[in-house]
């Protein structure tokens, strides 16, 4: 799921969820300890890992 800002009635953003559908490519595992930036349009998400550090660089266009 994506997390998109929603602006109320006094015009201040607040977080929601939106579940994203129809995607392609790799999806990476799960994981802890990793890093992640946003930008622009992009979602960089690199290191991490479950059962021992991976190496993987994920990258998501949010903007597609």
């Amino acid at each position: 799921m994506a997390l998109s800002p929603a602006v109320s009635g006094s015009a201040a953003l607040q977080p929601r969820w939106k579940r994203v559908v129809g995607w392609s490519g790799p999806v990476p595992r799960p994981r802890h300890g990793h890093r992640a930036v946003a930008i622009k349009e992009l979602i960089v998400v690199f290191g991490g890992g479950n059962e021992g550090i991976v190496d993987e660089l994920h990258v998501y266009n949010t903007g597609k």
